[in-house]
């Protein structure tokens, strides 16, 4: 058992006892004056009880009706209403939650066991516990009502599990990198991803022309004017997304129809209640382009922007390893390019020196052949023969040398 609960039951114990001593006064013979003053004497010191607890804390009868309440409870439940003494708690709750609440109050009192469960009354959320209190032997005739404002808790866990979800939905869309998708279909799988944890009616996803003038529409997430949305490029100078992209920074648009710099895409509606998220893509101090969200009704807030700043994050390093893939494999297109000429250029070669060294291997045959003559003949003409086939050969062989150079 924790402390806060000991702490509470603790509490109801002492209140038992107070409601025993003044049954117990009850049936001695004392004048209604001084009966009178016990039991107001009783009643703070109930009240008093009740204010050492940090939440809204009420007693009960069988009825529901209040005859106990700390500071808290008159603050927060009660809403500071002078007459809270004798009024049933249902009042102060929904009407949707009365029923509830009255079965939850006739089963503590049949089983005699507390009953915990949360219940929203003008937009903010209670956690609460019902407590019995049993007088001596007899039945149950008071409750011990304890309401905690969760409100925040409640935000900040449904925030976790948007991001706990946005998480999930990253990781899944991560794994498509790995896969064999180009990169606009990953693109778009990030940008439905957005569109979806962000409660978005549309996403688009520009990418920067080399002037930074434009902003090039790449992946439209949209039911009615994608067509529309992908033919026109925006001026970074002239519109909500060009100002994100100027500024560097995320920005909110709540009010489009009264805030200056947008710019209506040709045959789209123009409405009223729009609002636009945007997202700059920025690589190493340098933006490549931006991711715009719309609604249309509920505003974007700053948790929005916030989980759209992380999805920007993502499509950033998405496209820069895209861009050095692409980059790799345009050097690796090249460099095959040039392996397979070189051996081109190699076969070439081979062809040639097969018909250099046949003419050189000619040439020698043609020198041996005349000198076998000569030797018999002693015909110095034959000297001239020779001269010619050896000078022919050293000029085949500075052609090979040049064409070593190559």
């Amino acid at each position: 058992m924790d402390v806060e609960t000991r702490s509470k039951e603790q509490l109801i114990n002492e209140i038992k006892h107070l409601h025993a001593k003044l049954e117990e006064l009850e049936t001695t013979k004392i004048d209604l004056t001084s009966s009178m003053s016990v039991k107001m004497q009783t009643s703070k010191l109930i009240n008093s009880i009740l204010n050492t607890l940090s939440d809204s804390a009420l007693i009960l009868n069988e009825e529901g009706l209040i005859t106990n309440y700390n500071v808290i409870a008159k603050q927060i439940i009660c809403m500071n209403l002078d007459k809270i003494f004798g009024r049933n708690i249902t009042e102060f709750f929904p009407p949707n939650s009365v029923k509830f609440i009255k079965t939850k109050i006739s089963k503590i009192i049949m089983s005699g066991l507390p009953e915990h469960f949360e219940e929203e009354r003008k937009g903010r959320i209670f956690d609460i516990t019902i407590y019995p209190i049993s007088i001596i032997n007899k039945t149950i005739d008071r409750l011990a009502f304890f309401a905690r404002d969760i409100t925040e808790r409640k935000r900040i866990e449904e925030s976790e599990y948007r991001k706990s979800l946005q998480l999930e939905q990253l990781l899944k869309t991560a794994h498509n990198i790995t896969s064999n998708l180009g990169m606009n279909e990953i693109l778009k799988r990030i940008s439905v991803a957005a569109k979806e944890i962000l409660h978005s009616y549309g996403c688009t996803i520009y990418l920067l022309d080399e002037s930074g003038d434009e902003l090039i529409p790449q992946v439209v997430i949209d039911p009615i004017y994608k067509d529309e949305i992908l033919s026109t490029n925006l001026s970074v100078h002239n519109s909500f997304t060009g100002m994100a992209v100027r500024e560097k920074r995320s920005l909110l648009f709540n009010n489009t129809s009264q805030e200056k710099g947008g710019y209506q895409i040709p045959g789209t509606s123009v409405l009223q209640n729009e609002r636009i998220l945007v997202s700059p893509f920025i690589i190493e101090n340098r933006v490549i382009g931006a991711m715009i969200l719309n609604r249309i009704g509920q505003i974007f807030t700053e948790e929005d922007l916030s989980l759209a700043e992380t999805f920007a994050t993502y499509i950033a390093a998405t496209i820069k390893d895209a861009r050095l893939l692409q980059k790799l494999q345009d050097e690796i297109i090249v460099r095959k390019e040039a392996e397979k000429n070189i051996e081109s250029h190699k076969e070439h070669l081979k062809l040639i020196n097969r018909i250099l060294r046949h003419d050189i291997i000619n040439n020698l045959a043609k020198i041996l052949s005349t000198v076998r003559v000569y030797k018999r003949s002693k015909d110095d003409s034959l000297l001239d023969n020779i001269q010619d086939a050896v000078e022919h050969s050293v000029k085949i062989i500075e052609k090979m040398k040049t064409l070593e150079s190559y």
